[in-house]
């Protein structure tokens, strides 16, 4: 079965990721890139790497991956902490300035993250709350 929709995710570290049709598919209850074979479910870090294993494929608007990447700078090797979530969050704010939990728009427009397209510098905080940091804490919290 492959992972479509909300679930279309590429690995990070592929150098077949940027095909098309290279995705992650379900083999033996896991994630397995169909380019190279890497299994996403592979034990964790213990570091926060472990949020970024899997990218997403599809994105809410333009600036959401810009923002994950700038997440992933920040916060690679910073050991996993309790919560999560709480560190995760705060990261968002200090790359966006905007707190998910009180900020009730949809989307922003940051032109800092402006890097073109009808939707260029547009956040889509919907996303970001809905699969982008639950995606993130699932990685970091999976047992390994």
């Amino acid at each position: 079965m492959t992972t479509r929709g909300f679930h279309a995710f590429e690995h990070a570290a592929c150098t077949q990721a940027a095909l098309w049709d290279t995705e992650m598919v379900e083999r033996d209850g896991g994630l397995v890139c169909a380019a190279c074979g890497y299994a996403a479910d592979s034990p964790p870090t213990g570091t926060l790497a472990d949020c970024f294993d899997l990218k997403h494929r599809q994105w809410g608007l333009r600036a959401d991956p810009h923002v994950w990447y700038e997440l992933k700078e920040r916060l690679a090797d910073v050991p996993t902490p309790d919560d999560v979530e709480a560190t995760l969050q705060a990261a968002f704010r200090d790359v966006t300035g905007l707190d998910l939990a009180t900020d009730t728009r949809e989307m922003v427009r940051l032109p800092e993250l402006d890097h073109g397209g009808m939707s260029g510098g547009f956040v889509d905080l919907r996303w970001w709350r809905a699969k982008g940091i639950p995606l993130m804490v699932e990685r970091a919290t999976r047992g390994g």
